[in-house]
């Protein structure tokens, strides 16, 4: 079970911090498309695949269940953070197009952040969000600083997947 493993390295490095949930812009339950192409599959997620998806990547083709999963607000679990005057929270998300929501439901926490990462999808899904979105709403904490590694493109060098870094407005 992997997040028994997770929790050993949560033991091991007493810095990190998993969550078996779902993280968004509300603490509500929501319906997850869960993709049976594999236990880990990137087309399962909240939204639905867009057809320029479906062309591009064959697993989006694949069946998916519905589960209804339990959503929280970052802001709503800040007990398990040490919160501090200094920037002392790393952020990773790759949750399949629901980024922006994610940082919506963080907007308390944006302070603390020191480093935000994020895989972008680019017209994946059916509500996908754009770059200056992102930016918008984090542009008054946070600032672009690169894009990481080489993007996934399809055969017209259309970007699909890029990971993206931003960093604290105040970082020295």
């Amino acid at each position: 079970d992997c997040f028994k493993i997770l929790k050993k390295i949560e033991k091991k490095f007493n810095i990190i911090k998993f969550f078996p949930y779902a993280l968004g812009k509300e603490n509500e339950k929501l319906n997850f498309n869960r993709s049976l192409s594999s236990k880990t599959s990137q087309a399962s997620s909240f939204y639905n695949p867009t057809e320029f998806y479906k062309i591009n990547q064959k697993h989006a083709l694949s069946k998916r269940v519905i589960d209804t999963v339990e959503v929280f607000r970052l802001d709503s679990q800040k007990n398990y953070f040490y919160l501090k005057d200094f920037k002392n929270i790393f952020l990773h998300l790759d949750v399949e197009g629901y980024e922006l929501n994610v940082l919506k439901g963080s907007k308390y926490l944006l302070d603390n952040i020191a480093i935000i990462s994020l895989e972008y999808s680019n017209r994946l899904f059916d509500k996908s969000y754009t770059i200056d979105e992102l930016n918008n709403q984090i542009k008054k904490t946070h600032k672009f600083l690169c894009a990481l590694g080489k993007p996934m493109t399809n055969n017209d060098g259309v970007i699909l997947v890029q990971d993206l870094v931003w960093l604290d407005n105040n970082f020295k």
